[in-house]
């Protein structure tokens, strides 16, 4: 039986506003990942925060039971006898691949079990972490016969503060119903 290879894709800030979701944003790619491969309908985030949130993802474990609380850069950490996904998937055979932003520690991301650190050679308009820097890198990665099995994860510094400014007409905007709708939050959702 031939083994699942798993490409992982998480953005920061980004929540259910994707079109995938039915939100009112143009998201073609991430949308056509969901068609094709598997689409959560039915999640939830073990935390409100990237690092808690991401390290529940890598562990299995909400953040109180695998020690990463609050975010990474502000020195929070993993517990050290926490196993975490790319470790477990390493160990099963697979090849395991880190491209662009990780955000489960400070320090170097092969403490996370990823065998490969794949990251731009010089940054894109938004640095090295920025979509135009990573999906280049992947898609050079998934073009050259990868390994099999393989995981990859993937991670972009958008949708994430600062954003770049949005000239979209502020009218078309779908706010959503979380949010007050005022001009200043139209803006920020463009962006």
């Amino acid at each position: 039986m031939q083994r699942p290879n798993f490409l992982m894709v998480i953005t920061h800030d980004t929540g259910c506003q994707l079109g995938c979701y039915g939100a009112g944003v143009e998201t073609p790619a991430l949308d056509r990942m969901a068609a094709e491969g598997v689409l959560f309908t039915s999640a939830f985030a073990s935390a409100p925060q990237c690092s808690p949130s991401r390290a529940s993802l890598l562990s299995g474990l909400v953040p109180h039971s695998n020690g990463m609380i609050r975010l990474a850069h502000m020195g929070f950490r993993l517990r050290s006898d926490v196993d975490l996904l790319p470790g477990i998937l390493t160990r099963a055979g697979y090849q395991t691949f880190l491209f662009g932003l990780q955000h489960e520690t400070s320090g170097d991301p092969r403490g996370l079990g990823y065998q490969h650190i794949v990251q731009a050679e010089r940054g894109g308009r938004g640095g090295p972490n920025s979509l135009d820097a990573v999906v280049p890198r992947v898609t050079e990665f998934l073009g050259q016969s990868p390994p099999d099995p393989f995981f990859a994860m993937v991670g972009f510094s958008e949708t994430h503060r600062p954003y770049a400014h949005s000239t979209a007409d502020l009218r078309a905007v779908v706010v959503p119903p979380f949010l007050p709708d005022e001009p200043i939050v139209r803006q920020d959702v463009a962006e």
